[in-house]
């Protein structure tokens, strides 16, 4: 799920309510909430400062205003009520461990606006209808909840997985979209019903800069660390083609790749689990063109290539 311009929706009454549910003073809360209601808006550009403003004229503006240090802390403080709110309807993932047969029960996992509602079945005989009616009801739910805070869901950006398992001869295979075609929906902004899409198991979703698909696969995550995507940051494919292309000194290639891409794979690295043939791709792809435009030789040993530069080496990344 996806809200749709999280801080500046915050509704102030809401806002200054949560606040002070936390131990925020209301004078506090009211001094600030009254300086950005009567705020006067102007766009700030190099040619000058707009001469037409909006607000202080009889419509009060909601929201915290980006770049406000105390936005994201009261944004907390609203979503720490819409938690309470979905879970006093709705049981989320329900699972005891093995061994110590502790219950680990969560309903929803939470980025700022970027939020992952979990429904699990609440017995092996469950049938898929119920469950499916459970989530419904989940999804119901959180946007009445986030209606009442001044906020609005995007359903173009919400997504959903099922993961269902199929049993044949003693093998389970994860279902798919054909043989459950189940769906579920969502009201947008103006009250029209929305079917929000699903996704097989097999494909991966893109999440804080990480693309993982439920049945762990990493084909996904392997192609978005080829290839960029419009409005992101350069990929190995983009990054090698500029650099093949472009005039460059051997110094600028290797502050390009220690700066650059070898930032954006690394920041991914922990939450994937591709095996040495996957890595072993990327690899080669990145240092067959890489190592020469350094002035290095493209087949350098090893331990050359990855050692720190203290013992030295090259210190590149070592995927």
């Amino acid at each position: 799920m996806d809200l749709m311009q999280c801080f500046d929706r915050m509704a102030h009454s809401v806002t200054s309510l949560c606040s002070q549910r936390l131990g925020v003073s209301k004078n506090v809360t009211d001094t600030m909430i009254s300086t950005i209601s009567n705020m006067r808006h102007y766009i700030r550009t190099a040619y000058g400062d707009s001469d037409s403003s909006c607000g202080s004229d009889g419509k009060i503006l909601q929201g915290s205003i980006q770049g406000n240090a105390a936005a994201s802390p009261m944004f907390v403080a609203i979503t720490c009520v819409l938690l309470n709110f979905l879970e006093s309807f709705v049981q989320g993932f329900h699972i005891q461990t093995v061994i110590t047969l502790t219950i680990l029960s969560i309903a929803v996992v939470m980025y700022v606006d970027d939020t992952d509602l979990l429904v699990s079945s609440k017995s092996y005989s469950e049938s898929l209808f119920f469950l499916i009616s459970r989530m419904q009801k989940s999804v119901k739910k959180w946007r009445k909840g986030v209606i009442q805070t001044g906020g609005a869901l995007r359903p173009d950006k919400c997504k959903w997985f099922l993961i269902s398992f199929k049993w044949l001869q003693g093998k389970w295979k994860y279902g798919s979209i054909s043989e459950d075609p189940v769906r579920l929906y969502l009201r947008n902004s103006n009250g029209n019903k929305i079917e929000i899409e699903r996704l097989e198991v097999t494909q991966g979703l893109t999440g804080l800069g990480v693309c993982i698909a439920p049945d762990g696969n990493q084909m996904d995550q392997i192609n978005d660390f080829m290839n960029a995507k419009p409005g992101q940051e350069e990929k190995i494919t983009q990054w090698i083609n500029n650099v093949r292309s472009k005039y460059l000194r051997p110094h600028d290639v290797c502050l390009s790749a220690f700066r650059s891409i070898f930032k954006s794979i690394e920041y991914v690295l922990p939450a994937t689990s591709m095996s040495e043939t996957e890595t072993k791709l990327i690899e080669t792809k990145l240092y067959k063109v890489m190592l020469p435009r350094m002035g290095v030789a493209r087949n350098i040993s090893l331990p050359y290539r990855y050692s720190p530069k203290r013992y030295q080496g090259l210190g590149c990344l070592e995927i």
